[in-house]
């Protein structure tokens, strides 16, 4: 294999940036909203989403596993994992894809 060129590093490291940016914000998101999910009742302003509490819980619980699955892929890619840029994919975009070898890990 040829050596990457300046330009493909350069778009490695800000897609590197944008995946680890993800990870971060949907972690950020779950965690933050896990005081309304579990306890919607103890402020007034959220009296409107006390019958969906269970749909809250499994969104927070969801995102957390997104955030997870982004982190993982993160480190994958980093590191130069095989397979790296699917789990980047499925991270940014979850519609089944066909698996195939990526020239860039």
């Amino acid at each position: 294999m040829s050596e990457p060129t300046k330009f493909g590093k350069f778009l490695r490291i800000v897609g590197l940036i944008l995946l680890s940016l993800t990870a971060i914000f949907h972690l950020m998101g779950g965690i933050g909203t896990t005081c309304v999910a579990l306890g919607a009742e103890k402020y007034d302003s959220m009296a409107g989403i006390i019958p969906f509490k269970w749909l809250n819980q499994l969104f927070v619980v969801v995102t957390i596993a997104i955030a997870v699955y982004a982190i993982r892929a993160t480190i994958r890619f980093a590191r130069s994992k095989p397979y790296c840029i699917i789990g980047g994919r499925k991270t940014l975009n979850p519609i089944p894809q066909k698996p195939s070898a990526s020239p860039f890990c």
